[in-house]
């Protein structure tokens, strides 16, 4: 099913059901909204969510270096960084974390949110098991 069809489809029902129920229609237009304005994906849709439920992508494959040489984060850094952006509603880009000379190795830091996000004003740095610090 082509997702775009459903979303319009999903919206078309919402906005002209008439029985439709109301917690139901509450439930799919927040969702809509979030997503709409660049929230993060429920985890069940996402590429961990994948890793997770479906077996698509080997967990081991994610910490294989990225194509320029560096190295990508663990599962943990990930998962800890995605509550984080969340809790703050920004997206979250594993692009915005990078090991920093001054940490202990495996760490990576960043802005929440990315550097040129509007709200960046938390840097913090993550330890390999997902242990944040500010």
């Amino acid at each position: 099913m082509d997702p775009n069809a459903a979303l319009e489809e999903i919206r078309r029902l919402v906005d002209e059901a008439p029985g439709f129920p109301d917690e139901l229609t509450n439930v799919i237009v927040g969702l809509d909204e979030w997503l709409s304005k660049g929230g993060f994906l429920p985890t069940a849709w996402s590429v961990l969510g994948a890793v997770h439920n479906l077996g698509v992508v080997h967990r081991n494959d994610l910490d294989r270096p990225r194509a320029d040489g560096t190295a990508r984060m663990t599962i943990a850094q990930r998962d800890a960084l995605w509550k984080l952006c969340a809790g703050y509603n920004v997206p979250f880009r594993e692009d915005d974390y990078h090991p920093v000379f001054d940490l202990p190795q495996g760490y990576v830091a960043g802005w929440v949110g990315g550097q040129f996000h509007r709200s960046a004003k938390l840097y913090v740095g993550v330890s390999p098991t997902g242990e944040i610090s500010s």
